[in-house]
This record gives structure tokens, sequence and C-alpha cells, in this order.
């Protein structure tokens, strides 16, 4: 079997225009936060698909663009100022980070609230998927399940993740 992903994006996208459409009436406003550090090419790409897709889609984002050369410190005060700022309900720090970053992406990822961190990947998160508990799960493997569960595919030992509570 081939899942085509155009035609799931399709009913995603109009399952998350419902669920907007309830937001806004209780006054919530989701707003993303897409931080960049440096200039990846790939990068470039994969956030510029993004930001097309929140935009058809109504979803205020926000592009934080930091310098190839910033300090893991100074990377870690935006990330803090950014959970911190109430407009801003979610965060993707866009990955892979410049060379002199990566060995500490883990703890540069914890000054991402874990209620803010729309891919998942925050330890807290992580260790709350492995337990079952209403998190954000990572995207991709998310969206592949509910792929399978549209077209009806049985799978064994996956319990689907409830959506985080908060925004």
């Amino acid at each position: 079997m081939i899942l085509e992903g155009k035609k799931y994006a399709e009913l995603i996208n109009n399952e998350t225009k419902e669920i907007l459409k309830e937001l806004n009436e209780k006054s919530i406003y989701p707003c993303l936060a897409v931080v960049v550090v440096g200039n990846d090419h790939a990068s470039a790409v994969y956030v510029r698909n993004k930001k097309r897709v929140l935009d058809n889609l109504g979803i205020s984002n926000m592009d934080v663009v930091l310098p190839e050369n910033i300090s893991k410190e100074e990377l870690e005060k935006k990330l803090n100022e950014l959970s911190n700022n109430k407009v801003v309900t979610s965060i993707l720090l866009q990955l892979p980070l410049p060379e002199h970053l990566k060995e500490d992406t883990n703890e540069i990822m914890s000054h991402i609230c874990s209620e803010k961190d729309v891919d998942g990947f925050t330890a807290e998160n992580i260790g709350n998927l492995d337990l079952y508990k209403n998190v954000i799960a990572p995207c991709t493997p998310a969206g592949i399940i509910k792929m399978l569960k549209y077209e009806n595919v049985e799978i064994e030992k996956v319990e689907e993740v409830k959506p985080q509570k908060k925004i």
C-alpha cells in the first residue's frame, strides 16, 4: 500500500482549521516561533514550507533568525525569552544546529518550555511520550500513525497520544 502524503495533509489541515476555529472562538490564538540558527540551505527550505502551511491555516508565526556564530548562552537566553513570551504558544528550534552547538543540542533544547515544545523533543516530553502521558508528540511519527489510522491499518502496541491541553 502506498500512502500519498498530500491527501492526508489536506485531511489534517481541514481538521486543524476546525480546531483553530474553536480556539479562536475562545480568544485563543496560536503563534509558532520558528528559531533558525545560521543559514543552512535545507533548513531554510524546510522552514519556508512550514511557514507557507502556517500562513494558509491562518496560524500566527514569527521567524527568529540568529547568526551562525551565536553562543550557546545567547541561544539559551533567546529560547528562555520565547518560552516566557505570552504571545508565543509554541516554539520550534530548527535542527541541526551549527557545528559548535551540536554536542549541546539536548541542553539547549531544555531551555524551551515543555508546553511550547512543538516537536516534542525536550527531555520531559520524550519521557512523557514513552510513558504514554498527555504530551506533544513528535510530528513525523504522529502524522504517520494518523495516516495509518485513516486507512484502518492495524498497529501493534500503539496508543494515540492525546493532544496537549495547554496552549
